[in-house]
């Protein structure tokens, strides 16, 4: 009886923490597609006085300006179906970049600009831009259709505690609730929205104290009680913008660490203010 009250409770919970994501599939043989199509890889539509981004590494002694790579591109007019919950712009381009040499992991301030994401309002003035002459080989991803999906989601074990440390839920109960709740068990690698994939962390917290300036890679923050709380509140304005795992075709394939994904963070607020230069990435992997 216990255990059914449990199960109970729990599923009431994930109703109303449930949000809508949009799944993303992707297809392995090219279509063709406009400049201005949602897909992976490929050469993304952009302004003709678009700036190519860059992530100033250092190794051995050595600084050099790194180009990012091109992720992904979004036609928001043909998400807008998707978007049930009306987050996105309905027009324009959202597109994703990555430093993917260094690969950071969005652990430290130093990380900030590894990872950008463009709004380009106007599709009509957009046309391809080329790759840069420098950008590795390996990491010129080539161009992949996209199918879109709308799902219920609904936090995985490692998040729950950021909107209910009334429970603490163990991870295999969590995790058969979680699954009867949503009619499976099933997950996508690469969606829009709803919550993430997690691997390791809680990525909002990560958000939150990395954004004040803590160091992660150095070990865990260290937090006054009333930090302690801040930090609580705050996790709950961080919402998952963009998730990709492993990105493959025939002949190609691109791995985060070991077999991991990245993940695009954007707070409530600039979402709405579409102020996606404000974004920041994770990276977890196995």
């Amino acid at each position: 009886m216990f255990a059914w009250t449990m199960k109970g409770k729990l599923k009431k919970m994930l109703s109303s923490l449930s949000k809508n994501q949009i799944e993303i599939d992707i297809l392995s043989v090219s279509e063709d597609l406009s400049s201005c199509s949602s897909k992976l890889g490929g050469l993304p539509a952009c302004p003709s006085d678009f700036v190519w981004p860059t992530y100033q590494v250092t190794k051995k002694g050595e600084t050099k300006e790194l180009p990012l790579a091109f992720l992904a591109q979004f036609n928001l007019k043909e998400l807008s179906e998707y978007d049930t919950e009306g987050l996105l712009p309905k027009t324009g381009i959202l597109s994703f970049f990555y430093e993917l040499e260094s690969m950071k992991w969005g652990l430290s301030p130093e990380d900030k600009g590894c990872a950008k994401v463009f709004y380009f309002e106007d599709e009509s003035l957009l046309q391809p831009c080329s790759l840069p002459e420098n950008l590795d080989k390996e990491f010129c991803i080539p161009e992949m259709p996209l199918v879109f999906t709308s799902k219920k989601s609904v936090p995985d074990w490692e998040e729950y505690d950021l909107y209910d440390s009334s429970v603490e839920y163990e991870n295999d109960f969590y995790n058969e609730v979680k699954a009867d709740f949503l009619g499976c068990d099933e997950k996508k690698s690469c969606k829009l929205l709803g919550y993430a994939d997690v691997l390791q962390d809680a990525m909002p917290r990560e958000c939150e104290l990395v954004s004040r300036g803590f160091d992660l890679d150095n070990g865990p923050a260290r937090l006054t009680e009333e930090e302690k709380q801040s930090v609580a509140a705050a996790c709950k304005g961080w919402v998952l913008l963009f998730q990709t795992g492993t990105i493959s075709s025939d002949d190609y394939e691109l791995m985060f660490g070991d077999s991991g994904k990245i993940y695009f963070y954007i707070k409530k607020e600039d979402l709405s203010a579409k102020k996606f230069d404000n974004v920041w990435l994770i990276m977890q992997c196995y």
